[in-house]
């Protein structure tokens, strides 16, 4: 066997320390890596199911968003309708209102009319009084068929 020197043993020893000091090393390395690759693909996976999530979230908000417009569409057309049979109704009061003033017109002066036709007779009946021919009056006055007046007269 051949004698090395002592600092010989001493640099193999340093350069076996060294080595599983490395080795060690690594190996940490490779578990606190292998460690955090699982870690990742946890934290990758939760994100995943998150953003799936949101999707949905995001798919069901649409769909009420969809829903909301349409029925906002409906109600502003049912307020255009609405508003539309407003406006018609409105100019049928207006039109209503005129015929209603030339009507109440059209009373008025056929009410004086009356009063005038009716003050004509009351005269004329006066003159026939005065002049004594009641006989006829009688007869007109007198509620009976006209045919038989006509007769008599």
């Amino acid at each position: 066997m051949t004698t090395y020197p002592k600092y010989c043993f001493t640099l193999l020893s340093l350069a076996q320390r060294l080595t599983l000091l490395l080795l060690f090393i690594l190996s940490n390395h490779f578990a606190i890596a292998s460690t955090q690759g699982q870690l990742k693909q946890q934290e990758l996976q939760q994100l995943r199911s998150q953003i799936s999530q949101l999707k949905e979230t995001l798919k069901k908000n649409q769909s009420q968003k969809s829903q909301l417009d349409q029925d906002i569409q409906a109600s502003e057309q049912k307020i255009s309708d609405n508003a539309h049979q407003l406006f018609n109704t409105q100019q049928e009061i207006k039109f209503l209102d005129k015929k209603l003033v030339t009507l109440n017109e059209k009373l008025h002066i056929n009410n004086q009319n009356l009063i005038s036709q009716q003050q004509l007779l009351s005269g004329q009946l006066q003159a026939s009084y005065a002049i004594g021919r009641q006989e006829y009056i009688k007869l007109l006055l007198n509620q009976q068929n006209p045919a038989t007046i006509s007769r008599v007269i």
